[in-house]
């Protein structure tokens, strides 16, 4: 063999290694890329199972409108991608855009579905007998209210926040089913008395004060002289 050959065999050699390595270079390549989109699909499946949680919550508590139609959409397609090997980037990108499309729907839809069914259960508790509560009782249940309302209005939902309202919901209705509904009457007096602007004795008149006594409201009122 001569020197020529030898080097010439080398080189060859050399090439050929080369090429392996590169070779296995873009076959790791490949694999991080692969397992980058993987990592993408499973993100958004948890997204979707998030809201699917979300909307079995709601339609537990009796609330309607979310359909959950569509789960599957771009699954077969990908299955049978994968069944032949490595999908390709736009396999990949088909089946996030199908799940991102069935998560936007269903979002909206849990959203309006929520509001919905919070605001006609907020609806259903008859409030106007709070001041009717006992003072203690007065400060706790305006603040379940205020909670209530918070959570009602909130932009997104979870399963936590549902479990939540419906908690505080029937805390506050045990609150109100203690009274019996005020009369009109009484009302518009409360009303007076709790202002704006501020009612002087001299504004309520002998038969209002009677009306007080009768509700149980006299207790819960107080007197104090101007500049006292």
């Amino acid at each position: 063999m001569t020197i020529t050959t030898s080097v010439y065999d080398k080189a060859l050699h050399l090439a050929a290694e080369a090429r392996r390595l590169q070779a296995g270079q873009q076959s790791e390549q490949e694999a991080q890329h692969a397992a980058h989109q993987i990592e993408q699909i499973k993100a958004e499946l948890g997204t979707l199972a998030d809201l699917v949680a979300v909307a079995a919550s709601l339609a537990l508590a009796g609330a309607e409108g979310v359909r959950l139609s569509g789960l599957d959409d771009g699954r077969a397609a990908f299955a049978a991608k994968a069944a032949a090997g490595l999908p390709a980037e736009a396999a990949f990108k088909a089946a996030r855009q199908k799940l991102k499309t069935v998560s936007a729907r269903i979002s909206q839809e849990v959203g309006l579905a929520w509001t919905d069914w919070s605001s006609a259960e907020l609806a259903t508790l008859p409030l106007r007998r709070i001041p009717l509560l006992a003072t203690s009782q007065q400060k706790a249940a305006r603040q379940s209210k205020a909670d209530l309302e918070k959570l009602a209005k909130a932009p997104k939902v979870s399963t936590s926040a549902i479990t939540l309202f419906r908690t505080g919901l029937e805390t506050l209705r045990e609150f109100l089913d203690q009274v019996a509904d005020p009369t009109p009457e009484l009302v518009t007096l409360l009303d007076k008395i709790d202002g704006p602007p501020v009612a002087s004795l001299r504004d309520i008149t002998d038969e209002e004060i009677a009306l007080l006594r009768q509700h149980g409201q006299d207790g819960q009122i107080t007197l104090r002289r101007l500049g006292a």
